[in-house]
């Protein structure tokens, strides 16, 4: 066996994967006790006992297994002392804070709690902002809950790989030491907040907060509107600091050692300690880990002489980290990092080579070398796209067309923008004004980033969704065939590729086949928004969102929704009506999706509204979308508060109030908030959705009927609707 750590680290991860967060505690100890029949098993085989694989595999296995009973139990064994009761804490902070949806976040390392020595983290949530800084040390009295408890999607995972279980809010004041904390670690978090914070003050503006969350990783302050366009166009690992960013530093290391004479070993030994305080400085998130280990095992090896093998190195990572937090392995930012190396390590040369063959007869120097760039960065972006795909179903549900056009053109500039940020804030922190002339090259640079990400995130088709279920049936046999082919002793290589090519143009071509279907129908969706409505509809790449209100998540859910629709902006927003149950969420999620037009409703104020392109007051209006092919009515002065839908023969209403009255209406889908409206009869529709967050407490004498459904019982609906009328249903 060749590549001990590949097997080990990667067996850890799947069996992790697999397991999950909330996997029960027989599930594990079967998994376990199969781990180690298997194992003992393998090694009664001559073949298998020379090879070691097999039992290296089923050893990691049950390494994997007990790391998980270890960790549950101490997880378990400090939420049960400490959860949903006030505590006493004291701590400092474990990374930067950051503010969401009008609330402000801490993630403390605590030292005490109840006066006893603790070693956990918490999350606390204010909604005023704490005078605290990383040089700090923090007093105060927390009411605490389990993260995730309440059932919100991906909460809990998330978390629990940042090894956070607990969440709190202070309920009295919070006492601050300042300056007392003087470990390593407060040092460099000082440090970063320092450089993060001399970028803004020099650019106060959408260019420095993009510097800074690609330079430092600190996007608290970058609007979800930029962020969201760099997620559409495939080009958002350049806002995460990862094993891009720290090449790119030790590449830039290396030249400059080359420069100054220093020896090989010498450099190795200047790059591991580079490493370790790169990884520090950027909040040592599980993609840096992964590749900080990496290069650490490529240093270690020039500094021993020895031969370093990446798939050994990849694995040795991955066995590092998950040996250190088990949780990790549904890291989504590690998922993508490992899997995206892997693809550029076992796909990109054979790609880039195939890719070059048309441009072999180029003689022009400088004419090749941008041919030999410019393929690079495809064959580069290809690869770790096809490998990233089983991630990117699981946890995105859409991939981006534009990914090969915007790494080629952004790339190198997102590089640039990092390198140019960086040396400019710490220029500042030397002498207020030395960095002026390197910020603005790094302005410029940010800007262009902006401008041309934004461009092609309102392109057509931008977002692939690739959530169907052909599209796992493609990624299965896919899997499958890799499984046969590593079976067969010597597999032709002209079989391999072939079937590969195959199965990446039937990928390509079923979901596009799937995407234009749902294109030229009309998508709607009712969100699982609480107690508020939100209705989204999308037909031939128009968009409109009919209301926009509901409890603290909803303009994740909305925005979720749109994400699935492939949308990356917002034609119409119309908000009939200025109560909580309607309106709440607008703002948010026009800051997170750029909005078109805004239609509003008589008594709302128009300065209220910082989203939208254009302002029109609606009393009773029809709106044509779609080409004409989509007309949407709206009634929002008044009692009487609603939304027609008419789409071909089919036909919906959307009520926002309960004073409406729809009795004897033959629409074939009603949509409401909370309650029914007056005088309305669920059987008079083919399908009544209810918007609400308790479907207990709804007065809905039919909410159990084959034709009703609630929000709370079922999440996010879904419907796909032809111009015959008929239409089709699912959960998102």
């Amino acid at each position: 066996m060749t590549r001990p750590f590949c097997v080990t680290g990667f067996a850890m991860l799947f069996t992790l994967f697999v397991l999950g967060t909330n996997a029960s505690e027989k599930a594990v100890c079967a998994v376990l006790c199969a781990a180690l029949i298997a194992f003992v098993l393998s090694l009664l085989f001559r073949a298998s006992r020379r090879d070691r694989t097999l039992p290296t595999a089923f050893a990691a296995v049950a390494l994997s297994a007990v790391l998980l009973l270890a960790s549950g139990h101490t997880q378990a064994t400090f939420a049960e002392r400490y959860a949903d009761r006030k505590v006493e804490v004291q701590g400092v902070l474990a990374q930067l804070p950051w503010s969401e949806n009008g609330r402000h976040y801490y993630v403390l390392q605590l030292e005490t709690a109840d006066g006893e020595s603790c070693g956990e983290k918490v999350r606390l949530v204010s909604r005023a902002p704490l005078d605290i800084t990383p040089a700090d040390r923090v007093s105060c009295t927390v009411k605490t809950f389990v993260l995730g408890a309440n059932g919100e999607a991906g909460v809990s995972e998330y978390y629990r790989a940042l090894g956070v279980t607990m969440g709190g809010y202070p309920v009295d004041d919070v006492q601050v030491e300042k300056g007392v904390r003087t470990d390593l670690s407060g040092y460099i978090l000082q440090f970063r907040l320092s450089l993060s914070n001399a970028l803004l003050t020099a650019l106060p503006n959408d260019s420095g907060a993009l510097l800074a969350a690609i330079a430092f990783g600190a996007d608290d302050a970058l609007p979800d509107r930029v962020n969201n366009a760099f997620r559409a166009v495939g080009i958002s690992h350049i806002l995460v600091v990862s094993g891009l960013h720290l090449t790119v530093w030790t590449m830039l290391l290396f030249a400059v050692l080359r420069k100054l004479g220093l020896r090989r070993r010498g450099s190795a030994v200047v790059g591991i300690v580079f490493v370790g305080f790169f990884t520090l400085l950027t909040g040592a998130a599980p993609s840096i880990l992964r590749s900080a280990v990496m290069l650490c095992t490529v240093y270690a090896a020039q500094l021993f002489r020895r031969e370093s093998d990446s798939l050994n190195s990849i694995g040795l990572a991955l066995t590092a980290m998950l040996f250190v937090n088990p949780y990790a392995a549904r890291s989504l930012s590690l998922l993508l990092s490992v899997f995206a190396t892997l693809g550029i390590l076992l796909l990109e040369r054979p790609l880039e080579r195939a890719l070059m063959r048309p441009f072999a007869n180029v003689r022009q120097p400088l004419l090749r070398r941008l041919c030999a760039a410019a393929v690079s960065a495809v064959a580069v972006t290809a690869a770790a796209t096809v490998f990233t795909l089983p991630v990117q179903l699981w946890a995105i549900g859409n991939m981006s067309t534009a990914a090969l056009l915007a790494n080629i053109l952004l790339l190198t500039a997102g590089n640039a923008a990092m390198v140019l940020g960086s040396f400019g804030a710490l220029l500042a922190l030397i002498e207020p004004g030395l960095g002026q002339p390197v910020f603005v090259l790094a302005g410029k640079t940010a800007q262009y980033l902006i401008a041309v990400t934004e461009r092609l995130a309102k392109l057509p088709g931008v977002l692939l969704p690739i959530n169907s279920n052909y599209a796992k049936l493609l990624l299965a046999i896919a899997f499958l065939a890799c499984a046969v082919f590593l079976l067969l002793k010597n597999p032709r290589k002209r079989w391999m590729r072939l079937t590969a090519a195959a199965l990446c143009v039937a990928f390509l071509l079923c979901n596009t086949a799937v995407y234009l279907r749902s294109r030229n129908a009309l998508q709607m969706a009712v969100a699982d928004v609480g107690d508020g409505i939100s209705v989204v509809l999308s037909c031939r790449g128009e968009t409109v969102v009919l209301g926009c209100g509901g409890d603290y998540f909803a303009d994740s859910e909305i925005c979720g929704i749109l994400s699935a629709y492939g949308v990356t902006y917002i034609d119409a927003l119309v908000l009939p009506e200025e109560t909580d149950a309607v309106f709440s969420a607008a703002i948010a999620v026009g800051e997170q999706m750029p909005v078109e037009t805004v239609y509003y409703a008589p008594e709302i104020k128009p300065e209220t509204l910082p989203v939208g392109a254009e302002k029109t007051p609606i009393a009773k209006s029809v709106l044509t979308f779609a080409g004409g092919s989509l007309y949407v009515a709206v009634q929002s002065s008044g009692d009487y508060r609603y939304a027609e839908i008419l789409y071909g023969n089919f036909r919906a209403l959307v009520s926002f109030s309960e004073e409406n009255d729809f009795h004897g209406d033959s629409a074939a889908v009603l949509c409401a908030a909370e309650e029914m409206p007056r005088n309305t009869d669920a059987a008079d529709f083919e399908l009544t959705v209810l918007s609400t967050a308790n479907p207990s407490s709804a007065d809905f004498p039919s909410l159990h009927s084959e034709t009703v459904c609630t929000t709370a019982e079922n999440g996010s609906i879904s419907l796909l609707v032809f111009a015959d009328g008929s239409f089709q249903t699912r959960r998102m």
